[in-house]
């Protein structure tokens, strides 16, 4: 059943589930063979979603959802190749070369915009990637050829390769900061701002978006902001007093500031 509230909160539990396996992982792999077995998960991760399509032609189907491309989205293995190739990439991952990486996302639109037509007869601003990547199998492998250029995408914005003053920018890291809060209650915002000027502007369905989508996004990162000062920094302030960081990889935000600030590399040694 949909919810301007909680429909969305499905991938948070898809997160925890993430939080409980990776440290076990971690704890249980020996360090000489987490590089393969990260590999492994990366590898398994268009078979599950092959296997997962493939319980549409089995007696389950009654149980699931009718749109498969969704019931692929929201099961809960169906993205573990996203969270091992992001552990593979932090670990051991470099970043390609700005040639390589540009030739890699040209051809990964080429080939999503090809399969979209093929499919479909058109092509959208999706750039071939429609959303649940519906067509042409998408479901299978479109989210791992995705997940590889958003990963060196983090990579070259960790070695500031990657529009610098743009991602080193206050406002961005403070959208970063509050970035928890942005996801919680950016649903019920927009159902709230849609809610408040539907009634006002009942023949302007154009105006009546485009204040909806300004209204939402001020009303967001206004309760995203009140949410991180009065009840997020006080339970991180708890953590940081019960759990002490001591012989610990030091915060990101903490790794940041100083290098950023004399103009290094993001990530120091």
């Amino acid at each position: 059943m949909f919810s301007p509230l909680l429909t969305h909160f499905w991938s948070l539990a898809v997160e925890e589930q993430f939080y409980i396996v990776w440290p076990l992982i971690l704890f249980l792999v020996p360090a000489s063979r987490l590089r393969a077995v990260l590999l492994a998960f990366v590898a398994a991760g268009p078979f599950m979603r092959l296997a997962e399509l493939g319980l549409f032609a089995t007696p389950v189907a009654g149980l699931l959802h009718s749109e498969s491309d969704l019931v692929v989205y929201v099961l809960p293995f169906s993205h573990i190749d996203a969270f091992a190739l992001g552990g593979y990439l932090a670990l051991f991952g470099r970043a390609p070369g700005r040639r390589a990486f540009l030739v890699y996302a040209t051809a990964l639109v080429a080939c999503g915009m090809l399969t979209e037509w093929h499919a479909t007869g058109r092509t959208g601003l999706s750039l071939g990637f429609p959303p649940f990547m519906q067509g042409s199998l998408k479901q299978v492998w479109g989210y791992s050829a995705a997940n590889l250029l958003f990963g060196w995408t983090l990579l070259l914005i960790r070695e500031r390769r990657f529009m610098p003053a743009v991602m080193e920018s206050g406002a961005l890291r403070y959208l970063g900061r509050i970035s928890y809060g942005l996801y919680v209650y950016h649903f019920a915002m927009i159902w709230l701002a849609s809610q408040a000027l539907r009634a006002p502007l009942p023949g302007s369905p154009r105006l009546w978006h485009a204040l909806s989508i300004i209204g939402a996004f001020g009303s967001t990162v206004l309760v995203s902001a009140c949410s991180y000062r009065w009840l997020e920094s006080p339970c991180l302030r708890l953590k940081d007093l019960y759990f002490s960081r001591r012989g610990t990889v030091m915060p990101i935000e903490d790794t940041l500031r100083p290098v950023a600030s004399r103009g290094g590399p993001l990530v120091g040694t």
